[in-house]
C-alpha cells in the first residue's frame, strides 16, 4: 500500500450534495488504510444532522466559522487531501478582509460560505471568492 493518507472533506455542499458518493468514498478509503476526517465551519451546536449522515463514519471536527487549515494545525492535525466545493474557507475565516484585485480596496465585505460573489464597494469590481 502506499503512503497513509489524511484526508479531510468538507459536509456543506460537497459531502451534503451526494452523500452516498462520499459514503462510498469513505469507506473505501479506510478500507485501504486511509484515515477520513470531515471539518466544517459550522459550530457544534449545529452538528445534529452532521452527527447522523456523515458522523457514522468518520470524525467532525467542527471550527466554529474559523478557516479549516490553521484550526487543524493547532490540533496538530494535517491533511495531505482536501476535498471542499469552497477551498477558500480552507484558508479564510467566515468574514476575513478580501482585497479588490481591480483596485487594491480593502474592505470588510460580509461573507456567507455558499455565496462566491463579492461587490468590491469603491469600484464595483465582481471578486470571486
Amino acid at each position: 500500500m502506499a503512503k497513509k493518507l489524511l484526508i479531510c472533506i468538507d459536509y456543506d455542499e460537497t459531502f451534503s450534495a451526494d452523500p452516498e458518493l462520499w459514503t462510498s468514498f469513505i469507506l473505501s478509503a479506510k478500507e485501504r488504510g486511509h484515515e477520513v476526517i470531515c471539518a466544517t465551519m459550522r459550530y457544534e451546536s449545529d452538528g445534529y444532522a452532521l452527527q447522523k449522515s456523515i458522523g457514522k463514519h468518520c470524525r467532525i471536527i467542527y471550527t466554529g466559522r474559523v478557516a479549516k487549515l490553521p484550526f487543524l494545525h493547532k490540533m496538530n492535525i494535517i491533511p495531505d487531501i482536501w476535498i471542499d466545493d469552497k477551498p477558500f474557507w480552507i484558508l479564510n475565516d467566515a468574514g476575513d478582509r478580501i482585497i479588490c484585485p481591480a483596485c487594491g480596496s480593502e474592505k470588510v465585505l460580509p461573507v456567507e460560505p455558499f455565496d462566491n460573489i463579492r461587490m468590491c464597494e469603491d469600484c464595483n469590481h465582481q471578486i470571486s471568492i
